[in-house]
């Protein structure tokens, strides 16, 4: 991807409206394309549309409809990812791929717009917010070694989408002062350019 383009792609997947299906348009579509039934509950995202559906047995899913603007090749690379993380080391706690009732790891959907969005379901893996202080020395350890593990799990994976460019990678952050023009509260403005310079000196250090 070229720097015009992948700016445009960083542009256009802050600014396009994120999905907007309702309740009842979802609980269709889980039912239709993957046979699943249950209590749906929206889950917060900055640009995608995200459920957590709760079936009569008790199993939970985590539906996620993505922006228009997501590139199809970077959901193929967090699934394939996901993939070789349950063979390479099974007992670590990552979501788990649904396959449709058509043996799809991603289905395309329509909304009344009509825009196309990927639709993939993963298992759902419940947390807790930490009791205390999250930066507790008791979460230290446990944090780390799954990291480890995590990194060891990943570390013959590859994909031609792996390295994509993140804005909330921090060896991005000097990219992002194009966008403080968008913040129009004055404080939420000095604010943000307070934090963007402080990372900017955090990171090159």
């Amino acid at each position: 991807m070229s720097n015009a383009n992948r700016d445009q792609y960083q542009d256009d997947i802050l600014e396009i409206q994120s999905p907007s299906f309702t309740i009842e348009q979802v609980k269709d579509i889980a039912s239709n394309l993957y046979g699943l039934t249950g209590n749906l509950s929206p889950l917060v995202s900055e640009r995608d549309q995200n459920f957590r559906i709760s079936t009569e047995a008790g199993v939970q899913f985590v539906i996620k409809i993505a922006n228009s603007a997501e590139d199809p090749a970077i959901i193929d690379m967090q699934l394939k990812a996901l993939e070789h993380i349950a063979l390479v080391d099974p007992k670590l706690p990552v979501p788990e791929v649904l396959f449709s009732r058509s043996g799809l790891a991603v289905e395309q959907i329509q909304a009344k717009n009509g825009a196309y969005h990927s639709l993939r379901i993963l298992s759902y893996i419940s947390g807790a917010q930490p009791k205390d202080d999250p930066t507790d020395h008791a979460l230290h350890h446990p944090m780390g070694a799954c990291l480890a593990r995590l990194a060891l799990a990943l570390r013959g994976f590859f994909h031609p989408k792996a390295n994509y460019e993140l804005l909330w990678d921090l060896k991005h952050t000097s990219k992002l002062r194009q966008y403080l023009p968008h913040i129009t509260d004055p404080n939420h403005h000095e604010l943000s350019a307070t934090f963007w310079i402080a990372s900017i000196g955090t990171y090159s250090r």
